[in-house]
């Protein structure tokens, strides 16, 4: 039997039983996910955690080529996995050997979840009938390990495509997380009441070598033209530049860091037919985020 646990601190966990395939010696996930959210008690997240695994259990293992497909990230509102990956944490337990083996996984190349080293496995077995509260407890705690500071300062992170780690404080609850956005992003939020109005966390390609005009042009052929166009060099820290700009429909304001051989745009877009008031407030949650951002550069 097996079980997957996903968490993000804003979200909540994500819980799926997995089946065998015979003929992939492998687990696939099993529809439908479990979602609970982050105020589950430990009896409760154990509770269900024991139901998933009990379905593991009795599910016959499946055989042929023909496999199913369940796509349980989807149930987050982030469709890509690699992006999903980046966001949430992931806990599995095996039913082996007489025992439950519970294991924090690992973030391997571009977020997929992996098992970790031989050395730095720190596996914990159970028994199999461990309390469920106990159970819960310890599946929490093993995700506090690396979330219990974000918690406390509402922080979120993901890794980019070349490995760094970037860092930022969320918006206020006036914008929806809307996860990758389709697979297109690294992280969107909305404004809740006018999608016109957003923040984004994107890749503009592969690019070490921007001039002024260069960026000047690309973002006028992206947004339309443009009545103002700002753009500040900066070096250090991995920020590449500033830019502030608008047009007739929006005032776009964007931070560029140099991502190994990529380019990663922050941008906040801010709807100018809203009321001005309304216009400053936007701006401002979302250039809180934009200061928060920190980028630690893979030394790998």
């Amino acid at each position: 039997m097996y079980v997957g646990i996903y968490y993000d601190l804003r979200f909540g966990y994500i819980i799926v039983s997995g089946v065998m395939a015979e003929d992939i010696d492998a687990w696939l996930a099993m529809e439908p996910a479990i979602t609970k959210s982050c105020e589950v008690t430990s009896m409760e997240l154990g509770e269900e955690i024991e139901e998933s695994l009990l379905k593991s259990k009795n599910a016959p293992m499946l055989k042929g080529s023909k496999l199913p497909e369940y796509e349980y990230w989807h149930v987050s509102g982030i469709k890509d996995f690699v992006a999903f990956g980046r966001k949430f944490q992931g806990v599995r337990i095996k039913g082996e050997d007489g025992v439950l083996k519970v294991v924090k996984m690992v973030k391997g190349k571009s977020g997929i979840f992996i098992y970790p080293k031989p050395e730095e496995n720190k596996e914990i077995q159970l028994r199999l009938d461990t309390p469920a509260e106990e159970l819960g407890r310890i599946v929490k705690d093993l995700f506090s390990e690396e979330t219990g500071s974000n918690i406390k300062n509402d922080n979120a992170s993901f890794i980019t495509q070349s490995e760094n780690k970037v860092t930022y404080k969320y918006p206020s609850e006036s914008f929806e997380d809307i996860g990758d956005g389709g697979g297109d992003m690294h992280q969107a939020f909305v404004y809740e009441g006018d999608e016109d109005s957003y923040l984004a966390f994107l890749d503009t390609g592969k690019c070490t070598g921007l001039t002024r005009d260069e960026i000047e042009a690309y973002w006028e052929e992206a947004y339309g033209k443009l009545e103002e166009f700002d753009y500040e060099e900066k070096f250090g820290n991995v920020v590449k530049g500033v830019i502030t700009r608008r047009t007739k429909k929006s005032k776009l304001i964007a931070n560029l860091y140099q991502d190994g051989d990529f380019i990663m745009e922050v941008i906040a877009v801010i709807n100018r037919s809203l009321d001005y008031e309304k216009q400053i407030e936007i701006e401002k949650d979302l250039k809180q985020v934009m200061d928060s951002i920190t980028v630690t550069e893979n030394k790998v």
